[in-house]
């Protein structure tokens, strides 16, 4: 779930996946992932628990209107002063961008976005 108290104020999430901060605040992150995905932010958070960090794990998301969006996700655990792991912080780039410019110098035929 993302926090009420969340620091999350990000223009690019919200070009990304369509969501205003105020439409996400207190809502479980799934509402961004396909039905066939959900399983995965089990598996991440298992991960982060553990204290490890997940760097440019590419998926899919899903957007507002119910689109599909193909990212790279970073996740890191967050501590307190005391070690205990308390939370998550999580980086979403889309990959449309960097599809788009391999597409300009790779033919068609062989790229498979």
């Amino acid at each position: 779930m993302i926090p009420p108290h969340s620091s999350v104020k990000n223009e690019g999430a919200t070009r990304i996946f369509g969501y205003t901060v105020e439409e996400v605040i207190g809502k479980p992150v799934t509402i961004l992932m396909p039905p066939d995905r959900v399983n995965e932010e089990t598996n991440v958070l298992n991960r982060v628990r553990k204290g490890e960090r997940i760097d440019h794990y590419e998926t899919v998301r899903m957007r507002k209107d119910g689109s599909l969006v193909d990212i790279s996700l970073s996740v890191s655990p967050v501590s307190n002063e005391r070690g205990e792991i308390v939370g998550a912080s999580k980086i979403a780039r889309s990959l449309l961008i960097n599809c788009a410019c391999l597409s300009l110098m790779i033919p068609k035929t062989r790229l498979k976005c």
